[in-house]
């Protein structure tokens, strides 16, 4: 087996200088590809764009109080949707802070029926079904969540796994919890 200390203590210091000079010609070479020539300045201007660039993005479907202090939550699409058969999303909070009620049909969106198939404490599985594809326009409440508070301190409710069927597909929706006081 080759000892690679040995032949590194054997080298000259030529050939560690040579190596070392050839890295530095390199690197230099690198450099001024990077900051002289027009495609490194692309390059630079490209990465900083990347990397600086903030875009807000904003969920499909959110969670938003009525009014603060009355016991009654907005189920909002943030986004629209065409064609739009059935929506699914189920509303989770802390049992211990809020039981959930009823779920009724809000907003100019008709033609829809709302089965709440699962309510267990904190836990709400909503099902909002339309007669026929209906299209839904941004910032559209699509259902009213009733609530009751058990403590006075403000309580997050979130959605889970929000998931829209239309007409050309099941689509998994991201949404955004809100705070209720």
């Amino acid at each position: 087996m080759k000892d690679i200390f040995q032949e590194f203590k054997k080298a000259t210091l030529r050939k560690h200088l040579a190596i070392g000079f050839s890295a530095f010609a390199f690197a230099l070479g690198v450099n001024a590809f990077l900051f002289s020539t027009d495609t490194g300045i692309k390059m630079q201007a490209s990465a900083v764009e990347a990397v600086g660039k903030k875009t807000e993005v904003t969920a499909d479907m959110s969670v938003v109080q009525s009014i603060a202090g009355t016991d009654r939550a907005n189920i909002r699409l943030d986004r629209s949707m065409q064609k739009v058969k059935e929506i699914e999303v189920t509303a989770i909070a802390n049992p211990e802070a809020v039981v959930f009620g009823e779920v009724d049909k809000a907003g100019a969106i008709t033609s829809q029926d709302i089965a709440v198939t699962s309510n267990v404490p904190g836990v709400t599985l909503i099902k909002i079904l339309f007669a026929e594809p209906t299209d839904i326009p941004a910032g559209s409440v699509i259902a009213t969540l009733a609530f009751k508070r058990l403590t006075s301190t403000p309580t997050v409710i979130n959605l889970s796994s929000p998931r829209a069927t239309t007409a050309d597909g099941v689509y998994e929706l991201t949404s955004q919890g809100g705070e209720v006081q």
